[in-house]
């Protein structure tokens, strides 16, 4: 199934009604019970990070937390298996070196 496009929080130099703060609150709730986890940027995309939204998203987390619903960082997560990889194929490479040729 196709993933859903997130709307974003507001169009750029305008605010979420309280409103609309509270649909994506829901939403984001409703997400991460389902799934289990919920993505930061999943998060900032639909309520932006800025002073206005520090209550919000201190009830959302709090709530979010309370739910089990593990917040993850799709980017780090990615970051940390390529590494994993790279380091794997360094450590295979070193054991099957070709020996150095003698002049």
């Amino acid at each position: 199934m196709a993933k859903k496009a997130n709307k974003p929080a507001a169009p750029e130099g305008q605010r979420q009604t309280p409103e609309e703060q509270q649909k994506a609150k829901a939403d984001l709730l409703e997400q991460g019970k389902k799934d289990g986890k919920l993505d930061a940027r999943d998060i900032a995309a639909k309520i932006s990070d800025t002073p206005e939204n520090v209550e919000i998203l201190d009830a959302l987390y709090t709530e979010l937390g309370e739910a089990g619903v593990e917040i993850t960082d799709a980017r780090r997560a990615g970051r940390g298996r390529t590494e994993r990889r790279v380091a794997d194929r360094r450590r295979r490479g070193s054991r099957h070196r070709r020996p150095e040729l003698s002049g």
